[in-house]
């Protein structure tokens, strides 16, 4: 009797090795440019920098000095940081300013993160510590404060506003499965949703809403963390929290 051959090719690995070439040209792209605006903007951001430093130091001693014009110094310098943390990011997206790894206290670095993060935790988040006996670990301790910092963050921002129950930020350090030295920020906040966890590290993606994230901030984390011969893993339920963990080689134990 007639008969029908149907032949079915699998082409999703090909789809997905084609998105992943498109990612990477337009991370690429956007290296160069970043390099190239960053460089642009350190010189003149270094002069304004000192200069405004400089008169925030001297303004007490100025005859008819007032409190508001130290107010409006201190203003100018916190702006002008913020402009230096947004040129280090396109220079780390660029590839051009990543540091070397050293012995660093993932402890240190974590309490510092705490400490810098203390007004926005302020009444929203109850902060747990669970800090275990770990070894040092091979990274740079500026660009891992960046990745804690944009973990501790995020796990603000996905927990209610002021006003309600405080929710729980848990932040522990342990040796993980592989003996690497390892930390979690973990938080009690609305969650990824399961068809998002796949992308979470991807560039440009976002669980934020429009205007809120420009989704380069894990894709930066994921990028810090693979410099060190790292690796960055989440888990997470929705309307339960999430966690994330970063393992680290341990200092001396040599890295690819």
């Amino acid at each position: 009797s007639p008969a029908r051959l149907v032949v079915g090719v699998d082409v999703s690995e090909r789809v997905s090795l084609e998105q992943r070439l498109v990612t990477a040209d337009r991370i690429a792209s956007i290296g160069l440019l970043g390099a190239g605006v960053a460089h642009e903007i350190n010189n003149p951001l270094a002069y304004a920098l000192s200069s405004v430093e400089l008169a925030a130091r001297q303004v007490s001693s100025l005859p008819g000095a007032t409190p508001q014009l130290a107010g409006w110094l201190a203003t100018a310098l916190e702006g002008l940081g913020r402009v230096r943390t947004i040129v280090r990011d396109l220079r780390v997206l660029a590839r051009s300013d990543e540091g070397l790894p050293q012995p660093t206290d993932v402890r240190e670095v974590l309490e510092s993160t705490l400490t810098l993060a203390a007004s926005a935790l302020a009444g929203r988040a109850r902060v747990m510590r669970e800090y275990g006996e770990v070894p040092l670990a091979a990274a740079s301790g500026p660009r891992l404060g960046q990745v804690t910092l944009n973990l501790v963050l995020n796990a603000i921002a996905s927990m209610p506003e002021r006003g309600g129950d405080p929710g729980e930020l848990r932040v522990r350090t342990l040796v993980d499965e592989a003996g690497r030295v390892a930390f979690e920020v973990q938080d009690t906040g609305s969650g990824i949703p399961p068809e998002a966890l796949s992308r979470i590290f991807d560039p440009f993606f976002t669980t934020k809403p429009v205007g809120r994230g420009t989704g380069l901030g894990l894709a930066i984390c994921h990028q810090i963390v693979a410099g060190f011969g790292g690796e960055i893993s989440v888990r997470s339920t929705v309307g339960r929290g999430s966690s994330f963990r970063v393992s680290l080689p341990r200092a001396g134990a040599g890295t690819s």
